[in-house]
């Protein structure tokens, strides 16, 4: 069968949505065609601003939140209360074993967009004993 619906992806979440699409699709012609487009749509038109992004998450994964703080307030500049951005830096602060700021920075998300499910379940997650 065919289907069609339109989604509002990242380019990492476009870049994995295209791999699955194009595996699932190899073998219908008419799969790949749009499985292609999809990635040559994640490649271009990205926001320049956001390449600092791609090093905050790297400091902060390396446990080195305070520099990655840093960037991330820089991103702040232009995209204020993004929960994307908070669920990221919360993310950091809690590999660096911040506790207290990656809540700070989850409740903060949760309130810029109550229902911004990827924050909303890390939340679920952290409040479950023994998690």
């Amino acid at each position: 069968g065919f289907s069609y619906k339109r989604r509002y992806l990242c380019d990492s979440c476009a870049n994995s949505l295209f791999w699955k699409m194009f595996l699932t699709n190899f073998l219908f012609v008419l799969g790949i065609l749009p499985s292609i487009y999809l990635k040559i749509k994640s490649l271009t038109g990205r926001d320049p601003y956001l390449k600092e992004l791609a090093k905050a998450n790297g400091l902060a994964r390396k446990g080195q939140h305070q520099k990655a703080s840093i960037i991330f307030d820089r991103l702040y500049e232009r995209y204020p209360d993004h929960p994307g951005l908070l669920m990221n830096e919360g993310l950091g602060n809690l590999i660096g074993n911040d506790v207290n700021g990656a809540v700070n920075c989850f409740t903060h998300s949760l309130k810029a967009c109550s229902n911004y499910l990827p924050v909303a379940q890390l939340m679920r997650r952290m409040q479950k004993p023994g998690v």
